[in-house]
């Protein structure tokens, strides 16, 4: 090959940003092979590393997604673990810089 060396190497890092790209949509459209998550553990193992003290307040902010199904057990996890759960809250749009 010849030619302009720096332009070779966009070429490469062309074609492989497009071979993520197809990666990355293959892999989020088969939902069905997704391995399935423990909620309960994480939620658990999450309230465990807030090292709560007794009466904490905890207010849940969250984007929608995959994870809901998280948002109950980690509610129930902080008022096992002694903290004042006030609730959740789905936070949308851009954050904040």
């Amino acid at each position: 090959m010849t030619g302009d060396p720096r332009r070779r190497h966009l070429g490469r890092m062309h074609r492989h940003a497009w071979i993520l790209t197809i990666f990355l949509t293959v892999i989020a459209n088969t939902s069905h092979s997704q391995p399935e998550v423990d909620l309960e553990r994480i939620a658990g193992t999450l309230v465990q590393r807030m090292a709560l003290q007794p009466g904490e307040r905890v207010l849940l902010v969250g984007a929608p997604g995959r994870f809901e199904p998280l948002v109950p057990l980690l509610r129930q996890a902080v008022v096992r673990a002694g903290g004042a759960d006030l609730g959740a809250m789905t936070a949308t749009g851009a954050p904040l810089a």
